[in-house]
């Protein structure tokens, strides 16, 4: 699923990929879990906010459950709809 939720809808960027640790790939900025840390390929991705892809859906969403090594705040000012 090439698609990353962020704060711009039909953005797009790129994930740098942790090679020895898949779950440290970032957008971005590279951040290191540790000294030797390395990244390896980058993947192009898609930016999606969450307001845009649930547009049209008619449920409430009652819990959010992110990960997202630092890019949370871009994600929360793109699901402002979906908080209110």
């Amino acid at each position: 699923f090439p698609i990353a939720l962020g704060d711009t809808p039909d953005g797009s960027s790129v994930i740098h990929a942790a090679t020895k640790n898949k779950g440290n790939s970032v957008i971005e900025t590279t951040v290191k879990d540790f000294d030797g840390q390395e990244f390896g390929v980058d993947y192009p991705i898609s930016i999606e906010t969450l307001d845009s892809i649930l547009n049209h859906q008619k449920q409430r969403v009652s819990l959010v459950k992110m990960d997202a090594q630092g890019f949370e705040c871009y994600i929360m000012d793109g699901m402002k709809s979906v908080l209110n």
